[in-house]
């Protein structure tokens, strides 16, 4: 709320201990700065991921259950947009960038075991290793968010997703499989 109002900047740690009414000793018990709790949201992302993924593994549709897990992300997402979009310009302007670079590489070391059952399973083509397939994903799920921030005529995010995966789901899922 504070961000949305006052603009990440203008928060100041104060600010969040009094509308939280909590000690200052106790956010830094949590957080060693406030850039820490963007990190704390991209970390809470991945927690979404990883139920996301336990929840539709189990889908005998390969396609619809990656579909699924793109869509739990991107609805946590679109649940506040403008928070959404504060948030995600000031993860790009933080000095915990490569921490968030990080966490875009445990996405994608997420993802990998998830494809290497799809792949065992033939639900995709052997031509490609499930760690360049997880990359193209995770590529596709952080350009397609770009995109929805930067561009007011792009389609909703989920949609976007869906059109790029379609697009790339032949080469995927490959020939006979």
């Amino acid at each position: 709320r504070l961000f949305k109002e006052k603009g990440y900047e203008n928060v100041t740690i104060e600010d969040i201990t009094s509308a939280c009414r909590i000690a200052k000793g106790t956010f830094y018990n949590y957080f060693p700065r406030k850039e820490s709790i963007l990190l704390h949201l991209g970390l809470s992302q991945m927690a979404v991921l990883k139920e996301s993924i336990a929840r539709h593994s189990k889908a005998k549709d390969f396609k619809e259950s990656l579909k699924s897990i793109f869509k739990d992300l991107m609805l946590r997402n679109e649940q506040d947009p403008s928070l959404f979009k504060a948030v995600t310009i000031e993860v790009i302007r933080s000095p915990l960038l490569e921490d968030e670079l990080q966490l875009i590489e445990e996405f994608k070391l997420i993802l990998v075991p998830y494809l290497e059952t799809a792949l065992n399973k033939k639900q995709i083509a052997q031509k490609w290793a499930p760690q360049q397939i997880a990359s193209i994903l995770v590529g596709m799920y952080f350009y397609t968010i770009l995109t929805s921030l930067t561009d007011p005529k792009a389609n909703p995010m989920l949609a976007q997703f869906y059109t790029y995966l379609d697009m790339l789901w032949p080469g995927i899922e490959g020939e006979g499989v």
